[in-house]
């Protein structure tokens, strides 16, 4: 396992998927690079937006490498919020009677293979498993 501290702030979203990429070597295909980083961006911008409300927090980013996935984990003390509850938007609704927002949720359900989160010592801890 691998990890970063990072101010979350959308200055270092760069430096977060370039860690996380990093770590790949050349098992993975440019699709799943794209997803990972897409993935990697919704979940660090969120924690950006939302976690720390006008302060700036932390985002550690946790990184481990197995035979056949890459494990993610993204932990912030910012307030408490699983994304897991969310409720997934209604695609299928005409654009004026959709909602705002939940879309990078969603695109990070579709495209992740497991995903948890578990509010543990003040912390917010979201795990991304995506298989290679």
């Amino acid at each position: 396992m691998t990890m970063i501290c990072v101010d979350a702030v959308k200055e270092n979203l760069e430096n977060v998927t370039d860690f996380v990429t990093g770590q790949l070597g050349e098992k993975a295909d440019g699709k799943f690079r794209f997803e990972l980083e897409l993935i990697c961006e919704e979940v660090f911008i969120n924690i950006c937006n939302y976690a720390y409300g006008e302060n700036v927090g932390k985002a550690e980013i946790e990184v481990s490498k197995l035979s056949d996935s890459i494990v993610v984990k993204f932990i912030d003390s910012g307030k408490e919020f699983n994304p897991l509850k969310k409720a997934d938007p209604n695609i299928n609704a005409p654009l004026e009677e959709r909602n705002i927002g939940g879309l990078g949720i969603f695109m990070t359900k579709k495209l992740s293979d497991n995903l948890s989160y578990e509010r543990l010592n003040g912390k917010n801890i979201f795990t991304i498993t995506k298989k290679l």
